[in-house]
This record gives C-alpha cells, structure tokens and sequence, in this order.
C-alpha cells in the first residue's frame, strides 16, 4: 500500500511540475497605449518576434483570456507602434534603435535626450505614401516650400540660418539617405535650433529618421548622429 502512495504521489509531483514549466509566462502591460496580457520571457520582457510583433493572450471585453476548448489559452501577434524597450533596445513598428546612455525611449517612437524636457530627441517617422509620379526628390522639394516662409521669418529677425544638404547609408544594410542639417544661430551666436533629417524611400513610403534639438536645447557638437544610425539603427521593412 504504502508503495502504491508513493508511486501515485511521485506522478503527481511530475505533472504539477510539467504543467508549471509548460504554462506560459504573462504579465499584464501597455502596448501601443492598450493594456494587455504579453506572454514574456523569464525576466518578464513581452516575447517580439523579428517582425517587432508581440504576443499577447486573447481577452474578452471584461479582460478574461479566452482558452480554445481544450483549455489552452489564446493567442495573438500584436504589431508593436510604439516603442517597446526590452534590454536597452526600442523596438518599434519598422526599426530596432539602441538606447545610448544618457537617453531613456519615450512615446510616439522618441527617444530623449536625459535633462532636456523631451526637447531633444532621436525621432523614426513614417512621413508619406508615395503616389504614382513622386520620387523622394519631389517630396523634398515640398518639403522646403514649406520651409520657406519659416526661414525667411528667422532671417528677418536677424538669426542666421544654415541648411546643409548630403547624403549617407546607414545601418547594416545600408540604407541609401538624403540629409538635410538645420542649424539657426542668433547674433550672440548661440545655436537656437538644430536637426538633421535622414530621409529614405521603401515600399514606395518615404521614412525618416531624425535628430532635434528644439530651441537648441540639448544641443551637442560633440553628437555624431551619423556614427549612430550607421551602428545603432535597423530598418526591418524592405528597402526599394
């Protein structure tokens, strides 16, 4: 009898202990602004997939996961919009970007310069869907009669008023880039505004990924932002 106990109680011990290690991981969080329960790794970080999905449970609207008739639990992939930092890497809906030190990942896919209020900045940015006939070349063309009227303002206040035109390739997989550097200075020469703008096209979208330093608040010379996408920005969508 008593070996009966043990061997019955020994298969228990075995299957609590299988169901605990094969239960998935969850924690409730905020994703894209949305609570939601995110499976998650052992140090309680959302599971990504290279696509920048993560995967949640599915809930009904009072938030009770919903189980398939066998009892197991629901899942979804959930594209990430706003950046989710997992190990000080923002994962974002198109891109992967480290976090340098000094600089902690905000909303709307910022991340801040530590001390500057948000006002400076590292921003990835879906700008346009190309139509039939647009280039890059015309978009930026738009872009700077918008910019006119801006400029011209500075001008008349006195401010003198830099803009740099170049191109680089980024990232390991070289993202050809047309740049535009702003740079306004005031009499005093003290530097009131400062961005560099990195503009690519694909999948007939033009991407940007840019550096700003509004009201020359966090303004940095020593800041080599080109050195930094070069190493630290991934592009996961397909290039043109």
């Amino acid at each position: 009898m008593n070996k009966k106990i043990i061997a019955i109680s020994l298969v228990l011990v075995i299957m609590v202990t299988c169901f605990s290690a094969c239960k998935q991981k969850r924690e409730t969080t905020k994703i894209n602004g949305q609570e939601v329960i995110a499976v998650t790794d052992e140090s309680g970080n959302p599971i990504i997939n290279e696509k920048n999905e993560a995967v949640v449970l599915v809930t009904d609207r009072e938030g009770e996961v919903i189980t398939f008739e066998s009892g197991e639990e629901q899942t979804r992939y959930m594209q990430i919009i706003d950046a989710v930092v997992i190990d000080g890497v923002a994962h974002g809906e198109k891109y992967n970007m480290n976090v340098l030190s000094g600089w902690t990942a905000g909303i709307g896919d910022r991340i801040n310069k530590d001390g500057t209020d948000e006002k400076c900045y590292i921003h990835f940015t879906k700008n346009k869907d190309l139509k039939k006939d647009e280039t890059l070349e015309t978009y930026l063309e738009a872009v700077d009669e918008q910019n006119d009227l801006l400029v011209d303002g500075f001008k008349k206040e006195g401010y003198t008023v830099t803009i740099n035109d170049g191109a680089s390739a980024i990232s390991s997989k070289n993202i050809g880039c047309k740049t535009r550097t702003y740079k306004i200075v005031d009499g005093d020469g003290k530097v009131v505004h400062y961005a560099v703008n990195y503009y690519f096209v694909a999948d007939d979208t033009v991407y940007s990924v840019n550096y700003a330093c509004e009201n020359g608040i966090g303004y940095d010379e020593s800041f080599d932002f080109d050195s930094y996408l070069k190493t630290n920005f991934t592009f996961l969508g397909e290039l043109d």
